[in-house]
């Protein structure tokens, strides 16, 4: 079986979308890590996983949201964080690295390691009345990833839904 390792923003949004994938992975059989906060610690454990956490206490994004900001921070925790990040996975020696889109060292973690990078991109449901970003086309990543896919059930709770609607069954014109 593959050991996959987890980097990801430490943000309740970009984490909880992956635990299911994450549980499933381990209940086929797959070793998982994952790098988070000691916030998210015990959801993470939950799963199933082998939780290494990054450095610091808190979430390493703060502060008010802006582009700017949020760019800045995102470079900044990359600074932080990478050389524990490569220091705990080369132990682990992960055969994919599965980051979150918005999460810069998932990348330059799989190539220092030299094993592929799967990049996630949670969709979100936004409240009524506020539309969300248009879904991207074609087939869910799941099909295309070679990281094997959650039960068709949580696959198509992650990223799909029946012609015509979002998740949630939200109309997809508002997607």
């Amino acid at each position: 079986m593959s050991t996959v390792a987890f980097v990801n923003v430490a943000l309740r949004g970009h984490i909880n979308p992956t635990l299911p994938v994450v549980a499933e992975l381990v209940r086929r059989g797959h070793t998982v890590t994952y790098h988070t906060t000691a916030a998210f610690e015990p959801d993470v454990a939950a799963a199933g996983t082998t939780v290494f956490r990054y450095p610091g206490d808190g979430p390493p994004l703060a502060g008010p949201p802006t582009p700017v900001t949020l760019l800045e921070q995102l470079a900044r925790t990359a600074l932080e964080t990478l050389p524990s990040v490569l220091s705990d996975l080369r132990l682990a020696r992960p055969d994919v690295v599965v980051h979150g889109a918005a999460c810069p060292w998932g990348p330059v973690t799989a190539a220092e390691l030299g094993v592929p990078a799967v990049s996630l991109f949670t969709p979100w449901r936004s409240a009524a009345g506020c539309p969300a970003p248009p879904a991207p086309p074609g087939p869910c990543w799941p099909r295309r990833s070679r990281v094997p896919a959650a039960s068709s059930a949580t696959s198509a709770r992650a990223c799909c839904s029946p012609a015509g609607t979002a998740p949630g069954g939200c109309p997809s014109s508002t997607w």
